[in-house]
């Protein structure tokens, strides 16, 4: 249509160039049809083009993600991802579990419009999910806000070991979870190496984490270096090419999860339980544990380590994703004018080598 419209624009024009203006009145006039398949397919077939829907990526993770980027990330990398066994490489990230409780009524057809009255908010929860590259699934580390004490329903899961949990003010990760979150995985980890062939089992081990500003915890970093772990953070706004979970196991996590809590939240789990926020924590941590049990297997966390060039190590896996790109001048000089703050920078570093911290 655009086309079509540049096509008369510029007719019209030409018409009053040369003084046509009854022919110039009458085009005016004319309606523009939308192009029909045909028209567009014969263009199509002469172009040796197709159409295709453009995945959106937003600014940040657009300017990350070029191969100048990634490469002095892998030359840095390289040193602990080609060294370490696979089974001692860990990965973990921090997603958000937000359950939604769809309420349905009986009404009568006379009744138009129905407004109940809202419950109240629904706390916001998130865990944060780790594994390694052949499949051995970590509990799950669930962070729930604004609790002082440990309700019944999640004291169960605590004790048989099935997660791990804390709480904050926010439900989100901070500097002190990630402490908390760090001892457990150092006690997991100690003993996870005993069930490892000899050769291999006091081999340094690596964690992979994003750079959140909760991993800012010096004494977390001293106890992971102490128990024989580096820590690589990942470059800034890359987790989507680079981070195992993030690449192929949110999304099938997401889904198990969100399909299990619908099913778990009837209204004979509502009787059960003291109040909605008790049967909707307990629909939480048993939908949690189920969907990260069932997506955490060897076949997916192998394709992850594969396609995040985590193991085997192979850059040119992710320097081909279409996501990668060269950076035009423009889009450069734009880079250069971005604000630089003055906080700590921890990403693209192995941090359990910075002696400061």
């Amino acid at each position: 249509m655009y086309i079509r419209r540049e096509r008369q624009c510029s007719a019209i024009s030409f018409l009053n160039s040369i003084n046509c203006s009854n022919i110039s009145d009458e085009l005016q006039g004319e309606y523009i049809d939308e192009p029909v398949r045909s028209w567009l397919n014969g263009h199509l077939q002469e172009l040796e083009s197709s159409i295709k829907s453009g995945k959106v990526v937003d600014n940040d993770r657009y300017y990350a993600c070029t191969p100048q980027n990634l490469n002095s990330y892998f030359s840095l990398a390289k040193k602990v991802l080609e060294t370490t066994p696979p089974s001692l490489i860990f990965g973990a990230d921090e997603t958000g579990l937000d359950p939604r409780v769809k309420k349905k009524y009986v009404v009568p057809n006379s009744i138009k419009e129905f407004l109940v009255k809202d419950h109240d908010k629904i706390p916001h929860f998130s865990a944060m999910l780790c594994n390694n590259c052949i499949g051995q699934a970590l509990p799950p580390f669930v962070i729930i806000p604004e609790l002082q004490n440990c309700p019944p329903e999640i004291k169960q899961y605590l004790i048989t070991g099935q997660i791990w949990a804390v709480s904050s003010n926010s439900g989100w990760e901070t500097r002190n979870t990630f402490l908390i979150w760090t001892i457990n995985f150092i006690n997991y980890v100690s003993n996870y190496r005993l069930q490892l062939d000899e050769e291999i089992r006091n081999n340094e081990a690596l964690l992979i984490l994003d750079g959140h500003n909760s991993r800012e915890n010096p004494l977390a970093i001293y106890l992971l270096k102490k128990f024989h772990i580096n820590v690589l953070i990942l470059p800034s706004h890359t987790s989507h090419l680079l981070q195992m979970f993030d690449v192929v196991l949110a999304r099938k996590f997401k889904k198990r999860f969100s399909n299990k809590f619908s099913q778990e939240l009837t209204n004979q789990s509502l009787l059960n339980n003291r109040s909605i926020a008790s049967a909707v924590r307990q629909c939480v941590i048993s939908s949690l544990v189920e969907a990260w049990s069932e997506t955490c297997t060897v076949e997916d966390c192998l394709t992850a380590a594969k396609v995040t060039s985590t193991f085997p190590f192979d850059p040119n896996v992710v320097l081909s994703n279409t996501f990668v790109h060269v950076l035009t001048e423009e889009e450069n000089e734009v880079m250069r004018k971005k604000r630089k703050n003055n906080r700590l920078n921890i990403n693209s570093k192995i941090i359990t080598e910075l002696d400061f911290l």
